[in-house]
């Protein structure tokens, strides 16, 4: 397994962590939870994100 699957595969880890996470803390109804929960989505996104720009940079430096 190469660095570039293997960072892949761990921020999808990440990612589903996250918003599993955040699901959980927001079931709670709790308003620590809450604002944990809706912070653990918003990394969930920003990870998503990052996710799609490295794929997007290894794919322009040539690294499938």
């Amino acid at each position: 397994m190469s660095l570039r699957v293997f960072h892949v595969v761990f921020i999808a880890a990440a990612i589903a962590l996250a918003s599993g996470f955040g699901v959980w803390a927001v079931s709670l109804d709790s308003g620590g939870y809450l604002a944990a929960g809706i912070a653990s989505f918003g990394c969930a996104a920003g990870l998503v994100v990052y996710q799609a720009a490295f794929r997007r940079r290894c794919h322009e430096i040539g690294l499938h």
